[in-house]
């Protein structure tokens, strides 16, 4: 039986990995592979999260609402830890931000560089 996969990285040091190969691409293949670095960023960038925006309510009577930071999504729910819609991880809960701390990222500085990217 084929073994699909083995030991893997984490996505953050696979971007800083392939970061480093850059040099080797021919000139044919540059546009290639900035596109396929910007597919790269997306998916860990999702991995990585984004903090839910606050919608603030019109009237008095009206509760603020919480959406997904990148796409919307209602996402009052407290025990969402990712967006039904999108797949991206919250960072609003305590639950993500001590599986990106054990993993050693620091998700702020690295968010800044993704949205720049893409």
């Amino acid at each position: 039986m084929m073994q699909i996969t083995g030991a893997c990285i984490g996505g953050v040091e696979a971007v800083e990995f392939f970061e480093k190969l850059e040099d080797r691409i021919t000139p044919e293949e540059k546009e290639t592979y900035q596109r396929a670095m910007n597919r790269i960023r997306y998916e860990v960038a999702k991995g990585i999260g984004v903090k839910k925006r606050v919608v603030k309510a019109v009237k008095s009577w009206h509760t603020d609402k919480k959406v997904c930071g990148k796409c919307g999504f209602g996402a009052d729910e407290p025990h969402y830890h990712y967006c039904p819609e999108c797949g991206t991880a919250y960072l609003d809960n305590p639950y993500t931000e001590k599986r990106l701390e054990d993993k050693g990222v620091d998700t702020m500085s690295w968010m800044g560089e993704v949205r720049e990217a893409v």
